[in-house]
């Protein structure tokens, strides 16, 4: 089990958190839907937008160190740090689930729609 301390981004969990409820309450439930949400959430409550996205960083790269997530990645031909992005935005409690269990087991053909950045200013997507 993973612990806390190494996805340990406070921002970065408040953003997210904060991105899925006003994603939850639209009708449209596209990727572009939930980056507006996300840059609502950061422009309404985060003054400091690219500290966020140094955040996001390190905690997608903390993802990304998992030999089996960028394996499954690679075999559905995704890119690693735009899926842990989408990952990250479910959540803490997703996040670790995930470098656990899979991402296949945690989201099943939905990882498929994670093919769009959420974030562009620190991964340039």
């Amino acid at each position: 089990m993973i612990s806390n301390k190494n996805i340990a981004a406070p921002n970065v969990w408040m953003a997210v958190s904060s991105g899925r409820k006003v994603f939850k309450n639209q009708m449209d439930k596209t990727s572009e839907i939930k980056v507006r949400s996300l840059s609502y959430a950061l422009e309404t409550e985060f003054p400091t937008y690219y500290s966020f996205g140094n955040d996001l960083s390190s905690v997608v790269d903390n993802l990304c160190d998992s030999k089996r997530f960028m394996q499954e990645c690679k075999d559905l031909d995704l890119e690693p740090t735009v899926v842990a992005q989408h990952v990250v935005f479910e959540g803490q409690k997703t996040f670790a689930r995930v470098r656990d269990l899979g991402i296949k087991v945690c989201f099943g053909p939905q990882v498929r729609e994670f093919n769009k950045p959420l974030y562009t200013e620190v991964f340039g997507k």
